[in-house]
């Protein structure tokens, strides 16, 4: 197992006597397709600042989106969404740690066109969420692929739950 604590002066964590630094930790580090083998690599013990590479790495895939947008896409027409016609959407975040509030709601902002924004507290054993409403959009592939992009960047940079609903 990993030693609790950090050697002083070393900048890498110990093991059985040996001493393991970023360099040769990461030398082991690979991305599988398999979704859980890769949460359990995260779980194993990784140094922080590497487990933060692996995941951009690994969710940043430029496929994601577009797998985003072809769903979002296709539940939106069944749901009565006519191509080239305005939607009204809204984007919720959840789980945001209260002291992330206020810059989480910048960040909506800032990659989304807004008509209002609204909070909801989080209760005792719930962390604060919100609700953005944004401003009518053409319902076509572009713009949902700009809506999904800007969800997973959420998703990557300040780690919280989000999704994209019709108004």
């Amino acid at each position: 197992m990993w030693a609790e604590g950090r050697r002083r002066g070393s900048g890498g964590l110990q093991r059985a006597g040996r001493l393991y630094t970023s360099a040769n930790i990461a030398v082991g580090l690979t991305i599988h397709s398999s979704r859980s083998r890769f949460a359990a690599r995260l779980n194993s013990g990784v140094r922080p600042s590497l487990e933060i590479n692996v995941v951009e790495q690994y969710l940043a895939d430029e496929h994601e989106a577009d797998e985003a947008a072809d769903y979002y896409m296709t539940r939106f027409a069944k749901e009565g969404s006519a191509v080239g016609q305005p939607i009204d959407l809204v984007v919720e975040v959840s789980g945001i740690p209260a002291a992330k509030l206020a810059r989480v709601e910048q960040a909506v902002r800032t990659r989304y066109s807004c008509l209002r924004v609204e909070h909801r507290s989080g209760g005792l054993l719930r962390k604060p969420s919100l609700r953005a409403f944004l401003l009518p959009m053409p319902f076509d592939r572009p713009h949902m692929l700009a809506s999904a992009t800007s969800l997973y960047r959420l998703i990557l940079d300040e780690d919280v739950a989000v999704k994209i609903e019709r108004a």
